[in-house]
């Protein structure tokens, strides 16, 4: 047997938000005959101006989360912030696409 396809991108849901933390949830998507992913691969992002007046966003870092649920801590206040997930198979063998760009603004302190 070939290597497993990856799944679709998880759905991703931004559940709570407080002024440092914010809880995420998602849902994995895939067939009933899709290998169930072994974890997922949480990245939380900020905006970021340019010297041309873009904005880009910025890696805060990512984390390996069991799934599916994640408690984001140590969050800026009155600040916005982005997060995604993918899915990712065992030992790294498959990686889903990223989940669709969630934005949320943390509460003021």
């Amino acid at each position: 047997a070939g290597a497993a396809a990856a799944p679709p991108a998880p759905w991703l849901f931004v559940e709570r938000v407080g002024s440092s933390t914010a809880e995420v949830s998602w849902e994995p998507r895939g067939g009933a005959d899709a290998e169930a992913p072994a974890t997922f691969e949480l990245e939380l992002r900020r905006p970021r101006g340019a010297a041309d007046g873009s904005v880009a966003l910025e890696s805060l870092g990512c984390s390996l989360v069991a799934g599916p649920r994640h408690v984001l801590q140590r969050l800026r206040p009155s600040a916005w912030h982005h997060v995604r997930v993918r899915a990712l198979g065992a030992g790294r063998s498959w990686a889903s696409p990223w989940s669709e760009d969630r934005a949320f603004r943390t509460l003021t302190a």
